[in-house]
């Protein structure tokens, strides 16, 4: 799905937070959708927006004007989430139905219907709602008062998928105890760790982007020139 088009309101930052072709980063967090040491592609560093990269604007010099820009990029980053997600949404849906439902990896192929792929395009598309509507509320609090991350939040997707997928009769496949034991209500193994696994290279920039942002709004409300800078 990577394919997709991006939303008019995200073009900027997407093409500043897309991940290069050499997509050589090995500095961000879990949370931000870079793989570890295992191997897998990681979200380049270099492609993060201006303000956010290493060798930009010292915290020291502003610490005010660093925290208002990082504030300022975090809405803009939950924002294009919440479009990317609405996109993505009931292709996703549409795509995990057809891997677990008919595709090769299919356990049962006997749910496939037509009024079963409309129920599977409803899910997606009320699953990229709730999920948007839930990332604008994360944006909406202050960054030190959030208590869940984006990619949380958009590893829920599956949902909705999850409970037409049992009532269309599809066999959940066999996953690995891992998996089953961090994601007990995940049967279909729908709530993947990486972002990369819903099939778009934007949304693990855009994840390692928010966390950057964040960090940088709390270095500098705790740098010592905050209190006195005029």
């Amino acid at each position: 799905m990577s394919d997709q088009t991006t939303p008019r309101g995200t073009d900027a930052l997407a093409e500043r937070t897309a991940p290069s072709a050499a997509g050589t980063s090995g500095a961000g967090t879990s949370d931000a959708g870079t793989s570890g040491a295992g191997g897998g592609t990681q979200t380049d560093v270099g492609a993060l927006p201006p303000g956010l990269r290493r060798g930009g604007p010292d915290i020291g010099d502003a610490p005010r004007a660093a925290e208002a820009e990082a504030l300022r990029l975090l809405a803009e980053i939950g924002h294009a989430m919440a479009e990317r997600v609405s996109l993505l949404g009931p292709s996703w849906a549409a795509a995990k139905y057809d891997q677990l439902a008919i595709g090769d990896d299919a356990v049962s192929s006997d749910a496939d219907s037509a009024s079963v792929r409309e129920a599977v395009a409803a899910a997606g598309e009320e699953g990229a709602r709730r999920v948007a509507a839930n990332l604008a509320v994360l944006f909406a609090q202050d960054p030190e008062q959030q208590r869940s991350t984006p990619q949380q939040i958009i590893r829920t997707l599956g949902r909705e998928l999850t409970e037409v997928l049992a009532a269309s009769g599809v066999q959940p496949p066999q996953l690995d105890p891992f998996h089953r034991e961090r994601f007990p209500d995940d049967p279909y193994g729908l709530a993947s760790a990486d972002l990369q696994s819903f099939g778009d290279d934007t949304l693990p920039a855009l994840s390692l982007a928010f966390g950057v942002a964040k960090t940088r709004v709390v270095k500098a409300r705790r740098h010592p020139a905050y209190g006195g800078e005029a």
